[in-house]
């Protein structure tokens, strides 16, 4: 593996024109620093089998040169550093760069003041090539990174760790140098992880933390997207993300927490990935989630500032998605609008950073029934219960409507029947689960007020309750 200091980070002048934050960071008490980091990283061979158990070895194959980016949110004032890392694998399954985790994460990040980092570990997201052609960074802005090099998948994990070696050591930047580092990635991302932990992590010994969030229960071969050379298949990428079922390592070196979506267990290719607790593994699966929602695609607005109207704007379940400048097709069923994905993800960050420094473990969760089945409001039986699922309005699934899942809201008649007392009913049941739910440690203290008022702002017409209402607390 690429040796300690071999590696450099330098930093870009001028503001990144992508991934891009879309509220003022600044206004927010955040910076945004992008930097080249550049090297040279090794590939790695499998040793014996790929066993279904995850425990792999691996040994070096070869060493290509690289340089790649890293871009570093931070706040502006040191002292407001709280030593906590976290890094990102961007995901390039859309042929770009893109941070869902610091979409469903970014608000609890600056809460507690934590620094994010994004690393542009795959070759899609520099040179492009991938199952989507999309905006990647040599074309989406050439005179700033045709400088880049990357040589591929094969050597992405060495230069994930490079990543982390590297940003261990910065000094002279805003940002004190951290205490300690978290990994986190979703989807194709949190796929990579998972083989990074399985083969790579186990001698790197670099991050003291993984968040896997989004995983389809397989991992790609060490040997990356390559067909030889520098080349990428898109079809092959596309067979060696599903095609590799394997757990998560039941004996991992550093505490990991898998977070999963309805959608997300449905990917897995067999129940024996869906794997029991360990002494270092947490598995959180969430009722009422899709793989992506209504936060995944508007959440990038939220600043931490927005009133409980506002944001009851970006969890609204739309027909008509868009991320950023993209709009997808019209649906006939609106997308997932359920914000527990975006809550119990900051509970799982939370616990996950308690975890790593040797505090208590994450509480065990109850698992999702599989074969998934449904009460009779339509929502999937098990899994985590939060009060969009247990005092619900709507039929919220990741079991259909591909990745983003559906909503369906229930009839003025249905709402009657279930809150006979109206609006005021419903609210103090929420309340009520939603206390329950942080008791239970899947949501956050911190995110309690903020949910109260979004439970207010977001009710049905048909509950809804008069301007002069007493506030719900």
């Amino acid at each position: 593996m690429t040796a300690q200091g071999q590696a450099v980070l330098r930093k870009l002048r001028g503001p990144c024109p992508m991934p891009a934050v879309e509220f003022d960071l600044a206004a927010v008490g955040y910076g945004e620093t992008e930097m080249i980091l550049e090297g040279t990283a090794d590939s790695f061979l499998q040793v014996g089998q790929r066993g279904a158990d995850g425990k792999w070895s691996a040994r070096v194959g070869s060493t290509a040169r690289y340089a790649t980016r890293v871009i570093i949110r931070h706040p502006l004032e040191a002292q407001r550093c709280s030593g906590a890392f976290i890094v990102e694998w961007l995901n390039v399954s859309s042929g770009s760069d893109v941070s869902p985790d610091w979409t469903y994460l970014h608000r609890h990040i600056m809460r507690q003041g934590h620094v994010w980092a994004g690393v542009s570990a795959q070759r899609v997201g520099v040179e492009g090539g991938g199952i989507l052609q999309g905006d990647h960074l040599k074309q989406a802005a050439p005179e700033r990174y045709n400088a880049l090099s990357h040589p591929g998948d094969a050597w992405a994990f060495d230069i994930f760790s490079d990543a982390g070696r590297m940003l261990r050591s910065t000094t002279g930047y805003s940002w004190p140098t951290p205490t300690y580092m978290l990994a986190t990635g979703h989807s194709q991302s949190a796929a990579f992880l998972s083989t990074y932990i399985n083969a790579i992590d186990p001698t790197a010994r670099v991050y003291d933390g993984f968040l896997i969030h989004g995983w389809g229960g397989s991992g790609p071969r060490l040997d990356g997207f390559l067909t030889g050379g520098r080349g990428t298949d898109p079809e092959r990428a596309r067979r060696n993300l599903v095609a590799n079922p394997a757990a998560i390592r039941n004996d991992a070196r550093v505490p990991v927490v898998l977070l999963q979506s309805e959608t997300d267990t449905l990917l897995m290719p067999s129940d024996r990935v869906r794997e029991a607790d360990s002494s270092n593994l947490r598995v959180w699966e969430i009722a009422g989630t899709a793989h992506g929602d209504s936060y995944l695609m508007s959440g990038g607005r939220d600043d931490g500032r927005l009133s409980a109207a506002a944001l009851a704007d970006i969890f609204a379940a739309t027909s008509q998605p868009t991320i950023g400048a993209l709009t997808l097709p019209e649906r006939e069923v609106p997308i997932n609008g359920a914000p527990q994905h975006h809550y119990v993800a900051h509970a799982a960050l939370e616990c996950l950073s308690r975890w790593a420094v040797g505090g208590s473990p994450p509480p065990h969760a109850p698992r999702l029934v599989h074969p998934l089945r449904q009460d009779n409001m339509g929502i999937a039986v098990g899994g985590i219960r939060t009060p969009w699922v247990e005092v619900p309005t709507a039929t919220m699934s990741g079991a259909e409507g591909h990745a983003l899942g559906t909503t369906r809201p229930f009839s003025d008649e249905v709402l009657h029947r279930l809150y006979p007392g109206g609006g005021e009913e419903y609210l103090i049941a929420f309340r009520t689960s939603l206390d329950s739910t942080i008791t239970e440690g899947f949501l956050l203290e911190e995110d309690r007020t903020e949910i109260l008022g979004l439970a207010v702002a977001a009710l049905p017409a048909a509950l809804r309750m008069p301007d002069n209402a007493v506030p719900l607390t």
